[in-house]
């Protein structure tokens, strides 16, 4: 199976916790490594409203079995922190086992270990229908009709170098970048498009491309 560390197609790994409940909320940790402060949830969330079905996307995709509005929380990602140095001894032990590693970057150098599959996997659209609203949050981007599928376009959560993220797009959409890579953030379509609702990391680097490399003279 695939080995990178990639939210491709969202197998999205942790326990999935079901029912109509307010969702696990970030907080910060009282103590632990400066690059782990965040306590990141442990499990996975998944709103009841969705299910599997085939997607004319390929594969399996998450759908909407009944209307969900704009701004609605869909999925909340849960797992273990990794360091950057952590996440690539995982990734090389699973390669090396002939396994496959699933992990999410949700800050500079930390990752999440996604474990256990999560039987609602997102695919994804260069116009997703879903976006993000913190490290691990997809929120509702507009209102999402029942039986339409929830997508969420990679470039929200993923910086992976090309070539590590480096995979055709057939999404359809008249926004379609025909490939995806993990240098589409870098996009100003992209940025305009899903302008403050990147990954955090993500919209602190778009942020930081705006900001003039020398202050001007007075």
């Amino acid at each position: 199976g695939r080995t990178r560390p990639c939210t491709c197609r969202w197998g999205v790994k942790g326990r999935l916790v079901t029912g109509r409940r307010p969702p696990p909320q970030l907080a910060v940790a009282q103590s632990g490594p400066l690059e782990l402060i965040v306590d990141y949830p442990h499990h996975s969330w998944a709103d009841p409203r969705l299910e599997t079905r085939p997607s004319p996307l390929g594969g399996m995709g998450g759908f909407a079995v009944a209307p969900i509005a704009a701004g609605e929380t869909l999925l909340i990602l849960g797992g273990p922190p990794l360091t950057q140095a952590e996440m690539e001894r995982t990734l090389a032990e699973y390669i090396a086992a002939g396994n496959y590693f699933n992990s999410m970057q949700v800050e500079e150098a930390v990752h999440l270990h996604l474990e256990d599959v999560l039987p609602v996997p997102f695919n994804h659209s260069c116009d997703s229908n879903g976006w993000m609203a913190d490290a691990v949050t997809v929120v509702a981007r507009r209102n999402i009709g029942a039986g339409e599928e929830v997508t969420v376009d990679y470039a929200l959560q993923t910086a992976q170098p090309v070539p590590l993220l480096e995979i055709p797009c057939a999404c359809g959409t008249s926004a379609c970048r025909s490939t995806i890579t993990g240098d589409d953030w870098r996009l100003l379509a992209v940025q305009m498009r899903y302008a403050g609702h990147f990954a955090p990391f993500i919209d602190r680097r778009i942020a930081a491309l705006s900001v003039p490399k020398h202050a001007p003279r007075p």
